[in-house]
C-alpha cells in the first residue's frame, strides 16, 4: 500500500499517458469475486467442480496442472482449480475447500472482467498495452493490476 495516494495517481496517469492512452474510471467494467486455487491429489477437475458446486461456487475454471515430486521415487500429477465465490465468503469457502482435504494455494479477493466487455487488442494495441500493465507492474506502489484484455498466447 502507498502512504501517497496522490503521488501514486498521478505516477500511474503519467505511465498511462506516456503510452498514448488515457485516464478514466472502469471499476464498472469489473465485478468484486473471491477466489480460490484448490487442488487435490486423488481428484480430476469433475471432481473439484462438483465439490465446488456443492459448496456454492459462482463459477469454476480449470487450472494448470502441475507434477510434483514426492521422492526420488513417487511423482504426483496435481489437478488444481480456479474457484470463484462470493467476496464475503472467501475464508468460509477455504476453510470447508482444507477440512474436506483439498490443499488451499491461493484465497483472495479480485476483481473479474465482467464476460462482455473482455477483447483481444490488435498487435500493435497489445504490444503497447503490454508496455503499460509491465511498467504498473514493477512500480513499487501499485500492488494489483487488472485488465479486460485478453492476449493471445
Amino acid at each position: 500500500m502507498t502512504d501517497n495516494k496522490a503521488r501514486t495517481a498521478a505516477k500511474i496517469k503519467s505511465i498511462i499517458s506516456f503510452a498514448g492512452g488515457s485516464f478514466s474510471r472502469i471499476l464498472y467494467l469489473f465485478s468484486r469475486r473471491g477466489q480460490l486455487v484448490v487442488s487435490h491429489d486423488n481428484k480430476n477437475f469433475n471432481e473439484i467442480m462438483d465439490h465446488a458446486i456443492d459448496l456454492g461456487a459462482l463459477d469454476v475454471e480449470e487450472g494448470q496442472d502441475a507434477n510434483v515430486n514426492v521422492s526420488s521415487i513417487v511423482h504426483l500429477r496435481l489437478t488444481s482449480a480456479q474457484v470463484f465465490v462470493d467476496p464475503e465468503a472467501v475464508s468460509l469457502k477455504a476453510r470447508l475447500f482444507k477440512d474436506s482435504g483439498y490443499e488451499i494455494h491461493e484465497a483472495d479477493t479480485v476483481w473479474v472482467p465482467l464476460p462482455d466487455v473482455q477483447q483481444q487488442p490488435d498487435g500493435a494495441t497489445a504490444a503497447k498495452l503490454r508496455k503499460i500493465l509491465d511498467q504498473l507492474d514493477a512500480d513499487d506502489d501499485v500492488t494489483e493490476v487488472y485488465s479486460t484484455a485478453i492476449f493471445a498466447s
